[in-house]
């Protein structure tokens, strides 16, 4: 069977994750975890990072202290009616969630700021500025 990108981005995810095999423990935040299963998705999880998934009250107990961070955490809520109240216990807990719509708006948003960062500094730099004179 010939190898299509999905397929190609889900061999190089498992990679990064050291090709585990069902069975496979690991662990998160030092909380211990078991492979119980691996998916090929349309797309290459979110931003080409391995995806984890579970179930929120497992999602909670994996929630960093200050020694680690966690960059998001993925719900799907039963119903669109079940979305307020998610936001306002994720709010409780000190968190912001967002929907996908406005996650994906949020990230534009960020990659956004980013490239205008990476313009000034080219225009810096082309200008003379700084860091190639020595100033």
């Amino acid at each position: 069977m010939p190898r299509t990108a999905s397929s190609r981005s889900t061999i190089a995810e498992l990679v990064k994750l050291k090709n585990p095999t069902l069975g496979t423990d690991f662990e998160l935040n030092d909380h211990r975890g078991v492979v119980v299963g691996i998916a090929t998705v349309a797309s290459s999880g979110l931003f080409g990072t391995p995806t984890l998934y579970t179930t929120y009250k497992r999602a909670i107990t994996y929630i960093p202290t200050t020694r680690y961070t966690t960059s998001y955490i993925l719900v799907e809520p039963k119903s669109p009616a079940d979305i307020a109240h998610i936001k306002q216990v994720v709010k409780s807990l000190g968190y912001v969630a967002y929907t996908k719509a406005e996650f994906m708006a949020r990230i534009a948003w960020l990659q956004g700021v980013a490239q205008r960062l990476q313009d000034t500094v080219a225009l810096y730099a082309a200008l003379g500025g700084g860091w190639e004179s020595g100033q």
